[in-house]
């Protein structure tokens, strides 16, 4: 039976930033996947560190203390790592002024780099191949970052791997844990401490420590299109004006009720898919958009709805120009999300073991920070 002080279940990017922070302070650390690689929501995403869409206080803080973990693990495992920041693209006079408001008060709770962009001055601003004929403003964070993730997950496995002999044990399924020790199909393992990071399986194991949570699957969908115009490129990530609706640091704003009230007047088939705009362009040229979000208790059609995926590229045509772009992959992913308000769920079912789940599809926002959190408070 091998010996750790800590073993992470789940090899998502949650579980390698645990990982991260426990080899970072000398620990002898296994990572437990279940799959051959990390296949579920840390590959199916955006790859978008997106501080602007936390509350503020101590949630816009992670986010802050995680975003600089992620530049230093960029530069250490020597992936790539674009810090180009976030442009929300308004398409009314509306959507304006709730960028305004936004701007006024989000200034005064310690948001960073914000500033709004006219449409006049918008062709000034960026190089990025915007659709200027429906464009009405924008609002410019400096704090976002993108990454291609399948890629940087590949790396800080391989880099905790060879610098700080984290040992990976994949194709690897937990059956149960009896203390400090983890049955395995491919043996035992004892660990003093022990780490669950195991997203929509929540329920394997402890599930009463889960019981007073209000939790919910998310399935979204997302495609990579191919960028059939040599001249065509985005230089930061790109939000919608649909997204204030979706992301709660924007119900500071006084009028998003009024903007909220409009889109479902209007769009109701947005709200009914919970579909906002996101786009980026990866290092492989190669443009990732979406997305859409429904939410159940229980387990989702694994089916992709056609409908849902028009509905966006119509909608992201309209801040692009992306109608001759060609589809080349279309996925689904799923994550857990804490319906109670708090952003993640950190457990203690055993002294020994700590459930750190329920990051609501903001993974690659705060999973570092959170995991240095867990450490500090453990």
């Amino acid at each position: 039976m091998t010996g750790y002080d800590i073993a992470i279940v789940g090899g998502g990017i949650n579980g390698l930033a645990h990982a991260y922070a426990a080899a970072k302070r000398g620990l002898k650390t296994i990572v437990i996947e279940q799959n051959s690689k990390p296949l579920g929501a840390s590959v199916r995403n955006f790859g978008l560190q997106l501080p602007l869409a936390q509350p503020p206080g101590a949630n816009y803080a992670l986010a802050l203390k995680s975003q600089a973990i992620w530049r230093d693990v960029a530069k250490e495992f020597s992936f790539w790592s674009k810090p180009n920041g976030l442009l929300v693209l308004s398409l009314s006079d509306l959507e304006n002024t709730v960028m305004h408001e936004f701007i006024l008060q989000a200034g005064a709770m310690g948001y960073n780099g914000l500033k709004f962009i006219s449409k006049e001055d918008l062709k000034l601003a960026t190089t990025s191949s915007l659709n200027y004929n429906t464009i009405a403003g924008a609002l410019f964070s400096a704090d976002e970052t993108t990454i291609n993730p399948a890629e940087a997950l590949q790396k800080i496995a391989l880099g905790l791997k060879e610098k700080y002999s984290v040992d990976f044990k994949y194709n690897c399924t937990v059956q149960k844990i009896r203390g400090s020790v983890i049955e395995t199909n491919l043996g035992e393992i004892n660990a003093e401490r022990i780490i669950l990071c195991t997203g929509t399986a929540y329920t394997q194991f402890y599930p009463e420590a889960f019981a007073d949570l209000k939790l919910k699957k998310c399935k979204l969908q997302v495609m990579k299109l191919e960028i059939t115009d040599p001249a065509w490129h985005i230089n930061e990530a790109i939000a919608s004006g649909i997204s204030m609706l979706h992301y709660s640091s924007f119900s500071m704003a006084p009028s998003i009720n009024k903007l909220k009230l409009f889109y479902e007047t209007h769009y109701p088939e947005l709200k009914k898919y919970g579909i906002h705009i996101l786009a980026v362009e990866n290092n492989n040229r190669e443009l990732i958009v979406g997305d859409s979000h429904e939410y159940d208790e229980y387990d989702f059609n694994p089916g992709i709805k056609t409908e849902i995926n028009d509905i966006i590229l119509d909608w992201a045509n309209k801040y692009l120009n992306i109608a001759s772009f060609k589809v080349k992959e279309t996925w689904t992913g799923q994550y857990l999300k804490n319906m109670g308000g708090d952003i993640y769920c950190r457990l203690a079912p055993a002294n020994n073991l700590r459930i750190v789940n329920a990051v609501g599809g903001q993974g690659m926002t705060i999973s570092f920070g959170l995991a240095e959190e867990t450490f500090n408070q453990w």
